[in-house]
């Protein structure tokens, strides 16, 4: 397993349980009248810097999509190819591309204890299942 050497407790967001209020609408609605909304824009860096702090690192990337955001954090970790990325079997297919992407292998692993639709967990993912 790579690591970055700089490990922290993990904070979470909630995004089950948003709470949108007036001044919400307003910002998003302030952001589309503006017509900038891309990566560039001053809403998006201001965005960036606040879930930064929020999450106590320096720095954050907003992305337009989950597969984004996954394939920016290999990007990041430097895998690519001739690594191999574990991946809940359960996962959406989606989850599968951003590894491609990278040239990078993806290895499937099964619910712990195996299902009668998953095999059994092979050499490589076995290290990786729970004890």
């Amino acid at each position: 397993m790579r690591t970055t050497g700089r490990e922290t407790a993990a904070r979470s967001l909630d995004t089950k349980h948003l709470v949108i209020g007036r001044s919400e609408v307003r910002a998003a609605a302030a952001a589309v009248r503006s017509g900038d909304v891309s990566g560039n824009a001053a809403v998006v860096t201001s965005y960036e810097r606040q879930l930064a702090g929020y999450f106590g690192t320096r720095r954050a990337v907003a992305c337009s999509s989950g597969t984004a955001a996954v394939h920016l954090a290999l990007l990041a970790l430097g895998i690519g190819a001739g690594d191999e990325v574990i991946v809940p079997a359960t996962a959406p297919a989606m989850t599968a591309l951003p590894i491609l992407a990278v040239r990078a292998r993806s290895t499937f692993q099964p619910p712990a204890g195996g299902s009668p639709r998953c095999s059994p967990p092979t050499p490589a993912t076995a290290s990786s299942s729970p004890k």
